[in-house]
């Protein structure tokens, strides 16, 4: 399942070989309430005009998250499968610091100390999704926005002021990933 090719509709297909949300025994968040989508409702329902309908999705990193930088408590198994070469399992494992973050992630400002040089495996660009996710290129930015969605969420939580910026920036609010792929 993991090498098939997937589509934005299955997203349950995405949660297992997407380096940026992968959790063992993940779970995906509940569906909001009305009550919790009332704030992200309003912000963008800024001056009146209801905005989700007219933006495409678009995926964006947020600086200062580092969400994807999170890389214990993953099964080595899922590693090897996802990454394939045994070099960059290798490389993966070595990135993994004793607190479960990334050894490259400066703590204070929750950015990558080897942005330019960081390994393929964590660049998010529709060609390497392609390449090691099997995601096709189309369905690059729902895929990404979703990915991002669960890392947060698993990281930091739903309603966290991480999820809140992110929500923010790309205009999808969680767990409403899927109206993406219509637009």
């Amino acid at each position: 399942m993991i090498h098939e090719r997937s589509s934005a509709r299955d997203l349950s297909a995405f949660v297992a070989p997407c380096v940026f949300g992968l959790r063992q025994g993940f779970k995906a968040p509940a569906p909001r309430t009305a009550e919790s989508q009332r704030g992200t409702r309003a912000h963008l329902s800024m001056r009146g005009t209801d905005r989700r309908a007219s933006v495409k999705p678009e995926w964006k990193c947020m600086k200062g998250c580092g969400a994807c930088c999170k890389l214990g408590d993953f099964d080595e198994e899922v590693i090897s499968d996802m990454l394939q070469k045994e070099e960059d399992v290798v490389e993966y494992l070595g990135m993994i610091g004793e607190d479960g973050w990334c050894k490259w992630l400066d703590t204070s400002t929750r950015q990558c100390t080897k942005y330019d040089e960081r390994p393929r495996f964590c660049r998010a660009t529709p060609e390497v999704f392609e390449e090691l996710y099997h995601v096709d290129k189309a369905d690059f930015q729902t895929f990404a926005i979703s990915c991002c969605h669960i890392h947060i969420s698993n990281v930091f939580g739903e309603a966290s002021q991480e999820a809140m910026r992110y929500e923010n920036l790309t205009k999808v609010p969680f767990g409403q990933t899927q109206q993406c792929e219509d637009e």
